[in-house]
């Protein structure tokens, strides 16, 4: 998929401060990497901001991550859309098919029942969580949501489940969860409703953005190489 780069302008030692800090450089290190002072370093950063906006380094990075997330989020609807068109094409039993290709997907994959709990999950969500499937089926999916997170989130779920619809999650920054060591990581997701013989579930298709992968991304949006 091809990005267009938003900020063509920034010069090439503009591009080199921010492929060093898609590497996890401060300030310090980008200067004894470049051979030059910590306040010209600073100033790079300060035209950078200039042709990008007023942003401090954080939220530069939060910025990468809404970017990262919308791309990822068309990524998961473009397969999703790739699963339907196999369906379509095969003579296997629909059900067993969806739940083989759904089994083995490289994205995180769960569903969910109207009362938030756990029904089912593949392979890579047991791996990016931290459950296995049989200590997590039938558990709220709140134990994904960090705890100062939850009231709002268990609003959202009533909301979506009043009124269903394909809808992307982190709209305006990657949506923040939690693995079973409590570690917090930033995801993208898509949810879907379905209707059921037992009612209506909720699948959700879930990709992790780490902060390098997101400033990896803004780097090549701007032309700087990333290495």
């Amino acid at each position: 998929m091809e990005i267009k780069k938003r900020h063509p302008e920034l010069s090439e030692r503009e591009q080199q401060l921010i492929t060093l800090a898609t590497q996890g450089l401060t300030d310090v290190a980008i200067a004894n990497r470049l051979g030059i002072s910590e306040p010209t370093v600073k100033s790079y950063w300060g035209r950078i901001r200039s042709k990008m906006g007023p942003c401090n380094r954080t939220e530069l990075v939060a910025h990468a991550l809404k970017e990262e997330s919308e791309n990822v989020i068309q990524e998961l609807n473009e397969e999703i859309e790739r699963l339907r068109n196999a369906l379509e094409r095969t003579h296997k039993e629909p059900l067993d098919l969806q739940l083989e290709i759904l089994e083995n997907a490289p994205d995180a994959v769960f569903a969910i029942d109207q009362e938030g709990s756990f029904v089912w999950l593949n392979l890579e969500a047991e791996r990016m969580f931290g459950y296995r499937f049989d200590e997590i089926v039938g558990m709220p999916v709140s134990i994904l949501v960090p705890d100062d997170l939850h009231d709002r989130h268990q609003l959202h779920m009533q909301q979506y489940f009043g009124k269903p619809e394909r809808k992307h999650m982190g709209e305006h920054l990657a949506t923040t969860a939690v693995r079973k060591s409590g570690e917090l990581f930033s995801i993208a997701a898509t949810l879907a409703s379905i209707e059921t013989p037992n009612g209506r579930l909720v699948t959700s298709f879930v990709r992790e953005i780490t902060e390098s992968q997101a400033l990896a991304s803004l780097a090549e949006r701007y032309g700087a190489p990333v290495s």
